[in-house]
């Protein structure tokens, strides 16, 4: 029943750290490719100190995942390697597939609704038997392993969420990934579909779905101006695709309702806007690094539409059919340019789209039985002096298809790998192709076998790309302290920083032993196998995190630190200059 009066600790003092451990992060540390140094003049840098700041560059984790439609799973690819590395059972027909901020893929069936999170860094798989290994599917002597069913869809311990999130919606058609990590999925069902989010860090607490309905109508005039039509609603039905901007709205395109485009504001709830469009109607969806919207044309004249959302216009972009024909396709390589005369249009039969990191390039997948890519470089101050180069996916040079594959010409997804290569996904083959997007000679690389997967039904951002360039990049900084004293206590990181609106810098820490090990969790503590990170507050010159408030205070010898970098505009990056421990010795 006393007060412990002078409690104090080694050095003497009470709920202060003994000593203040300075780390410049400019020349201390580790980072991928998404974090950058900046001097201490750059024009971008208001403080004149040099410090780490978001790049211009992107980096995720190196892997597709390809929805193997016919037999209810999904192929996990390597793309260093070029090797299928897992395979996993995740529901009926699964097709659109997205990487979250973590890398992790989240997949959803298009015949029972059912989402799916699979970890991608297999260290992170929990032990949920308790057995001491790992089991997980894997590439053993050649052969993919499968250990998950739907008698037990988490036997694969990698697997570590399934459920149908709505049953009363049992066809899932689109998926997306937000800038604040929430995933949203789209719904095609005859009962109205509508786009529904999930927590990444709580997926049994699933929101509230959002029916398409009575959303304000924008129709389109002859020089691609869009206006409001009165108080006139519209109803986009089905929803057959999903892409995140850059700000956080949801854009669900349908292939079928009123050949629309609508865009679903997460902050308010609500939708906000339907487009529709000439001579297209919406299949595949991509954002660019300029927060305009790209759809490909299914079944009618045009070959791709671009939405300019801040300024209501768009443009309608046609492949010249005196220039490409289905039955006599350019030659690999060439390049001519596009029209926005639709009278001189030819039907290309687009399916999906996706743009190049490196570049800005749109590149379209034909599903005309060309077994063509068309990569378009567009010109937003002169659509019509956009330009188009294309490129044989599925076949080589002199027609023939890719080997062992019996046509391959049912042609789908497209993305992009950490490294910049193309990778094409298609119905008809097994394969995953590997493309060299060297626009001097583009070509294909390889393709990667998958035996027994079936074909591939997806054209959503399989890899992570669109998400890690446009929609939330990200950059990560590691560094490792040691306090050469068995037992000490770290109570506090201090960070000075400039954080602007709009962006984000997350610190975790965690407890190292003396091999480099962890010992324990990061803090904030992973919920649900997915990284928390305690966030330095916008606009501070400095700021303490105090441990005892995150999980804290850790003890051992060394600690590891990380700090990740987001920003919802690459124009505006977030920069880090010094960052300091407090420590106490035992």
């Amino acid at each position: 029943g006393l007060t412990d009066e002078g409690l104090l600790n080694a050095c003497g003092k009470c709920n202060q750290p003994c000593y203040t451990q300075g780390i410049d992060p400019v020349t201390i540390g580790m980072s991928d490719d998404g974090v950058e140094t900046i001097d201490a003049t750059d024009p971008d840098n208001p403080r004149g100190r040099p410090g780490i700041t978001l790049g211009k560059k992107t980096t995720f984790p190196s892997f597709i995942w390809a929805a193997n439609s016919n037999t209810a799973q999904v192929s996990k690819v390597d793309t260093n390697t070029n090797e299928e590395v897992g395979r996993y059972w995740v529901g009926l027909s699964p097709s659109r597939t997205a990487v979250d901020l973590d890398g992790n893929m989240w997949v959803i069936g298009r015949n029972d609704g059912r989402v799916t999170k699979i970890l991608w860094d297999t260290t992170q798989c929990p032990d949920r038997n308790g057995n001491g290994v790992l089991d997980t599917s894997s590439l053993i002597n050649g052969n993919i392993t499968v250990l998950n069913s739907s008698a037990d869809p988490l036997a694969d311990e990698c697997v570590v969420y399934s459920e149908v999130i709505n049953p009363s919606h049992p066809s899932g058609r689109g998926v997306a990934v937000t800038p604040d990590g929430k995933v949203w999925f789209g719904f095609s069902d005859m009962n109205q579909g509508g786009i529904q989010p999930v927590e990444t860090n709580n997926p049994n607490g699933s929101g509230t779905n959002y029916p398409p309905t009575d959303i304000p109508h924008y129709t389109r005039d002859a020089s691609g101006v869009h206006t409001r039509v009165g108080e006139a609603k519209h109803t986009l039905g089905r929803v057959y695709g999903l892409i995140s901007d850059s700000k956080g709205n949801v854009w669900a395109s349908t292939v079928w309702d009123g050949q629309a485009l609508a865009k679903f504001d997460t902050v308010s709830k609500t939708w906000t806007e339907i487009y529709t469009f000439p001579d297209c109607r919406p299949y595949g969806i991509a954002v660019d690094g300029n927060d305009h919207i790209w759809m490909g044309c299914w079944g009618s004249k045009a070959l791709a539409v671009v939405l300019n959302p801040a300024a209501q216009t768009s443009t309608v972009l046609y492949m010249p059919a005196d220039k490409y024909s289905a039955g006599a396709q350019p030659a690999n390589g060439a390049t001519f340019a596009l029209t926005t005369d639709g009278s001189q249009g030819v039907n290309v039969q687009t399916s999906a789209l996706g743009v190049e990191p490196a570049t800005g390039d749109i590149w379209v997948t034909h599903n005309d039985g060309s077994g063509m890519l068309s990569r378009i470089k567009y010109d937003p101050a002169n659509p019509g002096a956009s330009s188009v180069q294309m490129i044989r996916g599925t076949i080589d040079d002199t027609g023939n298809t890719i080997p062992n594959v019996a046509s391959g010409r049912n042609m789908r997804g497209i993305g992009f790998d950490a490294q910049g290569f193309a990778w094409h996904l298609g119905m008809d083959s097994e394969h995953a192709i590997k493309i060299d997007p060297n626009p001097a000679n583009p070509r294909r690389l390889l393709t990667v076998p998958m035996p027994g997967a079936g074909g591939h039904y997806t054209y959503s951002d399989f890899s992570g790309s669109s998400l890690f360039s446009f929609t939330a990049p990200r950059g990560i900084w590691r560094t490792t302290f040691n306090t050469k004293f068995a037992g000490a206590i770290v109570s506090t990181v201090e960070v000075d920083a400039h954080a602007p609106i709009d962006t984000t810098l997350g610190m975790r820490i965690r407890a190292l032993d003396d091999g480099g090990n962890p010992v324990g969790d990061w803090i904030p503590v992973p919920t649900n196998m997915s990284a928390d990170y305690a966030d330095y507050p916008v606009g501070a010159m400095t700021h303490t995190f105090d441990l005892s408030s995150i999980g804290g205070p850790l003890v051992s010898s060394t600690f590891e630190v990380e700090l990740r970098f987001t920003t919802l505009d690459r124009d505006i990056r977030p920069i880090i200059y010094d960052l300091r421990l407090g420590w106490s010795r035992p």
